[in-house]
């Protein structure tokens, strides 16, 4: 008799051991199905916009009292629903453009377009971006003289910080500069910088399928 309940109590206490087993090894793989759903998870984008500039005549000739360039920052890290942060986020994507006015009068914005040519060159940050005959009225907005993608180093470089630094310059004849629109698609790091996964979720998986193999072998 003593044996007969020695035997049943050890089968409580392997069938204790067994449903132990199976509850570690089930929350093992919840937890590794959900840190891998978690990095797989799909990024949403984020829009990011600014403008910059007010009209400014720019003209070629020397000593009339106008400047031949202007200069400004466009900056995607503040007055957006959701701004920039570089440290938190990636860049996908980005433009600019800007926007001219193509009239002979410094001092009015309602005469319109000269006979000559307006040809400006611009850079960011320094660097060369694009040179072209530019045109356009005070009335609308063309956005289409100067406009294009960002890349190499001045993509990166708007991807450190969310600035981007212009100038615009007249090589010649005379034109309103009316401003300039920077816009952005970014989403969130999957990752935070320095903080990489180091291999916890694969290390769970692993463990969870060397714990299953073992109850198989056992059971």
């Amino acid at each position: 008799m003593p044996r007969a309940n020695q035997n049943y109590v050890g089968s409580i206490t392997h069938s204790s051991s067994t449903k132990n087993m199976k509850s570690t090894l089930r929350k093992i793989l919840t937890a590794a199905v959900i840190s891998g759903a978690a990095l797989a998870a799909p990024a949403f984008a984020i829009s990011f916009t600014d403008t910059s500039g007010s009209p400014t005549f720019l003209n070629t000739t020397p000593n009339d009292g106008y400047s031949s360039s202007v200069s400004g920052t466009l900056d995607i890290t503040t007055g957006n629903p959701v701004n920039y942060n570089p440290a938190t986020m990636v860049l996908t994507s980005a433009t600019i453009k800007f926007a001219f006015a193509d009239t002979y009068d410094p001092t009015s914005h309602s005469n319109g377009a000269d006979s000559s040519s307006e040809f400006v060159s611009v850079s960011l940050d320094s660097l060369f971006f694009q040179s072209a005959e530019v045109g356009g009225t005070h009335a609308a907005f063309d956005w289409t003289s100067i406009a294009g993608g960002l890349s190499g180093s001045i993509f990166s470089n708007l991807q450190s910080d969310g600035k981007l630094n212009y100038t615009v310059t007249i090589t010649s004849g005379d034109v309103w500069f009316k401003g300039a629109q920077l816009d952005a698609v970014g989403n969130l790091r999957t990752n935070t910088p320095g903080v990489p996964d180091s291999g916890s979720t694969v290390a769970l998986l692993g463990l969870a399928l060397v714990g299953l193999a073992v109850f198989k072998r056992r059971s």
